[in-house]
């Protein structure tokens, strides 16, 4: 979440966004961690999974996906990565210009 925070407060944000989901139960124990951690990016809860295990089919946490502006999902990433690292703030920028394939990154996942 910290290497979230920091890909958030690097990217433009007339052009990105960092969403943060989660399926925490205790809504207080969630926005604990979030000031803990100085986590400022949205966080939503999804208490009953209906957006991460019905829709998203998420089954591996941390699950992270790029979203297209259009709300294409154009990568699913499984697993902790180097967030705030300047290759993925350059890789996000190229797949916005339309310079890259989604794919070609560096990424496991």
């Amino acid at each position: 979440m910290p290497d979230l925070q920091q890909l958030s407060n690097n990217l433009d944000k007339d052009k990105f966004v960092v969403l943060g989901v989660s399926v925490d139960e205790d809504k207080n124990l969630m926005a604990e961690f979030l000031l803990q951690q100085k986590i400022n990016f949205t966080n939503v809860q999804d208490i009953n999974q209906q957006l991460s295990q019905q829709l998203l089919a998420i089954n591996t946490y941390p699950e992270t996906f790029v979203v297209s502006p259009k709300g294409i999902i154009i990568r699913r990433i499984t697993g902790e990565q180097p967030w705030s690292s300047k290759a993925i703030h350059l890789w996000l920028e190229s797949i916005h210009n339309g310079e890259t394939s989604p794919e070609n990154n560096g990424i496991s996942g």
